[in-house]
């Protein structure tokens, strides 16, 4: 996806409380060195991790064990917030969603894991979409090279929210930034469009592909034209 490993911190706490303890035990530590750097954090993922099953057989679940969940992604959340404002830290979570069995009216999905809780504590709420067969994205041999999809913006205290963007990640590369931003440009009227083809306001033309090919630049694109 694109991380840098050899500046990576890993750690595989066993449980919730377990992952946000190791998160505040990390920005102290890393406070103690250096002041000033932002800090970034990712719990990967909230579903995947346990939290009273860890001492329960299979089969020894009870309906109750899910609020209990909820109660402790709350609780520690509530610590940790003050902590992540004060030392500059960003800290991302990352939940699956779910189909709720047997209901027939409006949106069928429902997170896992947490409960409400993470939902309300969070300043930017991602929501992530892709179809694993037609967002697919295949090399000149049919290989499996990518993936794309759509981001839609559900919560938001920094900017405006409820507002979506298509992303394309191409494996052991990362995010590709400009992707995307072509029909924004035509919204906006800073470029024109017939057919497949883009027209600056300098007279330009080209295609798609010239553009993700670097043939054409942002500069060449948001250049007004010489009069």
């Amino acid at each position: 996806l694109g991380v840098d490993n050899s500046i990576l911190l890993y750690d595989q706490p066993d449980t919730v409380i377990g992952c946000l303890k190791k998160a505040e035990e990390w920005i102290n530590k890393i406070r103690e060195e250096d002041k000033d750097t932002p800090i970034l954090l990712c719990l990967d993922s909230l579903a995947g991790q346990s939290s009273v099953e860890e001492n329960k057989e299979i089969g020894e679940f009870s309906p109750t064990d899910g609020a209990r969940r909820a109660m402790e992604v709350g609780q520690g959340l509530r610590q940790l917030r003050p902590i992540l404002m004060k030392n500059k830290v960003c800290f991302i979570v990352i939940n699956q969603t779910r189909i709720n069995i047997g209901q027939m009216y409006g949106d069928n999905t429902a997170k896992s894991g947490g409960g409400k809780s993470l939902e309300f504590w969070c300043d930017v709420s991602l929501i992530t979409t892709s179809n694993k067969t037609s967002d697919v994205l295949k090399d000149e041999a049919g290989n499996i090279v990518g993936m794309k999809g759509t981001i839609k913006n559900k919560k938001n205290k920094t900017s405006i929210p409820f507002r979506e963007c298509e992303f394309k990640v191409t494996y052991n590369v990362g995010l590709e930034r400009t992707y995307g931003i072509l029909p924004i440009f035509v919204a906006e009227g800073k470029l024109d469009k017939k057919g497949g083809w883009y027209c600056t306001k300098s007279g330009r033309k080209f295609q798609e592909s010239e553009f993700i090919e670097g043939k054409v630049t942002l500069n060449e694109i948001l250049t007004p034209p010489t009069v």
